[in-house]
């Protein structure tokens, strides 16, 4: 296999990787989103008893399809399609006996932003969110929750409406009685759960632990107790993320392991689930320094068994199929992410070697996992002697250059997963860095709080440059040539950093970044919009200056490198507007640069002929300008 090849990038972008996996309930099949074996995004289906490990294709499309839910009768599955990469997704049903025939559920077009599939046991309705009115038909910032009758798409029931907007979703319980779903009524940062009869009565908040406490929840099994996971309590931060389980009866809460009232609390769970097909086992994962650990805790004796923590690589159990064995996703930055079964009579000592995999990634490439290279960890102390981590990169045939790869969010985190883009930058030779600055999850509750400080763009963004400079310091010599990119989030810091340390990066290709805050904020998707008062601190109208200082677009005349925008033209979410503008500034400083505008593309690059341009093209003008 010859790295760095253009054959070398067409099979990296072969390489199928699960997105989602979900268990029929009557039948032994496992739905499957997965990435890199059609032009898009699809989803197919396998048999998880069958030896052979057959994958059946469910859909076929050009745009990004993704499996939602399973049929209550699993004979078809739900799937939501993206089809203008504008984010207004449409829903359809696809019959296992009859695949590739997507019969539409809403409209197929729709001028609005919808969300959730929940289905009634019966198949008759269908529940969801989206930002239409009830009485006039037409788009609101807010979002509504609706009943739809399935055989008749045009008879919708409203149930409720929000006050403000937020990203809302909602959750059915199995016996089909009570809908769970999620406001931020109160704060942007916050949010809380309420609970709804699927006839519309009984509206009722259950869970507020603060107006901006964060909470994750979802139902039990047995349809009368929601497990959660928050940060906060009465209002106040917690140190580490607490468990709990709310009793729908009872309207009581009890805490797993530890409470509010618990000195010197030793676990932080970020996620708490339990499979319907298995409803005494708990799934808790706590994330260290960007590292999943997980525990399952039993609910009948509240007993903790941990899982092992594998020197690299991480699995996350889904569901189970017998009494002894679970199916979960394992995978690293070597492994694309796939489904393996294994057994649970000795989790303590579980070891690869006990993994049986379901699905083969690399089943008739060239590529393997040979010509991949392992992130390392890495780490280095910011301009406030804060300690960063984050990965590494190192090439066989070093070319003397490096690129900051820099994750979106920016309250997400990079981890050991497989990431193509990387892998071909590093088999041209580049040293990559992907940092989890402040404000990164992953590293604790304060540590994600940070980034709020002084709001975006500002001390996350030394955290990078810092990040720069340590992997000079260790890996390449003193002269070396640094590139910036990312997506959304890293594409926001690749600006900031071609505008504000000039003497650090020499080249920069944000993809879908955002350049004017203010532009940005007033542009976006209205659910989205409360996420830039979260990390801002406010409104543009609030705190104006903050969004002035943080905005790339007003330093444009520091940049002394090289510039490629890449951006997808029907974004909804990073509009093409912060490009206009900030093409309008660079013209005005006399400032050259490239563009990669994709009009099928939305916010950030799905479909593998545009994905191979933009990895491409991105890799070319690295190592032109470094």
């Amino acid at each position: 296999m010859d790295l760095g090849s253009e054959t070398f990038i067409d099979e990296l972008l072969n390489i199928s990787q699960i997105f989602s996996a979900e268990r029929a309930i009557a039948n032994q099949n496992i739905a499957l989103t997965i990435f890199g074996l059609h032009p898009n995004v699809d989803v197919f289906l396998i048999d998880y008893k069958d030896e052979d490990r057959k994958l059946d294709v469910l859909t076929e499309t050009e745009e990004l399809t993704y499996f939602t839910k399973w049929w209550p009768d699993s004979k078809s599955v739900i799937v939501a399609e993206d089809k203008a990469r504008n984010e207004r997704i449409a829903l359809f049903r696809v019959f296992l006996d009859e695949p590739k025939k997507m019969h539409a559920l809403t409209k197929e077009t729709p001028d609005f932003y919808l969300r959730g599939s929940e289905i009634a046991p019966k198949g008759d309705l269908m529940y969801y969110f989206a930002n239409f009115d009830p009485q006039t038909k037409k788009e609101t910032e807010i979002f509504h929750l609706y009943a739809q009758n399935v055989e008749n798409k045009n008879e919708i029931h409203h149930l409720t409406s929000v006050l403000k907007p937020a990203w809302n979703y909602s959750q059915l319980n199995l016996e089909g009685s009570r809908l769970l779903y999620s406001r931020s009524d109160i704060d942007p940062a916050g949010r809380q759960y309420w609970l709804i009869n699927v006839d519309g009565e009984d509206d009722r908040e259950i869970l507020n632990f603060g107006k901006k406490a964060k909470v994750e929840a979802s139902w039990l099994p047995d349809s009368r107790n929601i497990v959660f996971v928050t940060d906060s309590f009465n209002d106040k931060r917690l140190d580490k993320r607490l468990a709990g389980i709310f009793s729908v009866d009872k309207e009581e809460v009890f805490w797993i392991l530890e409470s509010p009232e618990t000195p010197n609390r030793k676990y932080d769970f970020s996620k708490a689930y339990v499979s319907r097909f298995d409803p005494n086992i708990l799934v808790l994962i706590e994330i260290i320094k960007a590292k999943q650990s997980v525990y399952f805790y039993n609910l009948n004796d509240r007993t903790l068994v941990p899982f092992p923590r594998f020197e690299t690589g991480t699995l996350l159990p889904t569901f189970p199929i017998d009494s002894r064995t679970w199916i979960g996703s394992y995978y690293s930055s070597i492994q694309p992410e796939t489904l393996v079964s294994f057994p649970t009579r000795d989790i303590n000592n579980l070891t690869l070697n006990d993994f049986d995999f379901l699905f083969d990634n690399f089943e008739k490439l060239k590529v393997q996992q040979s010509h991949l290279t392992q992130a390392k960890e890495f780490e280095w102390i910011s301009f406030d002697n804060k300690p960063i981590h984050g990965w590494v990169y190192t090439p066989i045939d070093p070319n003397n250059k490096c690129i900051v790869y820099v994750h979106g969010g920016p309250t997400f985190h990079s981890e050991d997963a497989l990431n193509t883009e990387i892998q071909y930058f590093v088999s041209r030779g580049f040293v990559v860095l992907d940092p989890n600055y402040r404000g990164s999850t992953g590293y604790g509750i304060k540590f994600r709080e940070l980034i709020k400080v002084g709001g975006w763009g500002s001390n996350e963004q030394e955290d990078i440059a810092a990040g720069a400079k340590a992997l000079i310091n260790r890996y390449l010599p003193s002269d070396a040539k640094i590139g910036i990119t990312g997506t959304s989030y890293g594409g926001f810091s690749a600006w900031y950093g071609i505008t504000k340390f000039p003497d650090i990066f020499s080249a920069s290709a944000p993809v879908c970044g955002m350049t004017d805050l203010i532009v940005d904020y007033e542009t976006t998707r209205p659910d989205i919009r409360p996420y830039s008062e979260e990390m801002m601190g406010g409104s543009p109208q609030a705190v104006p200056e903050r969004y002035k200082e943080g905005s790339p677009i007003n330093y444009i005349q520091n940049i002394t490198g090289n510039v490629l925008i890449v951006q997808g033209m029907n974004d909804p979410n990073v509009t093409p507007e912060n490009v206009k503008v900030v093409e309008e500034e660079l013209i005005k400083h006399n400032i050259d640069y490239e563009k990669l505008p994709f009009d099928d593309e939305g916010h950030g690059i799905y479909r593998k002929k545009n994905r191979r341009v933009k990895i491409m093209k991105i890799c070319d003008f690295f190592e032109k300008t470094l």
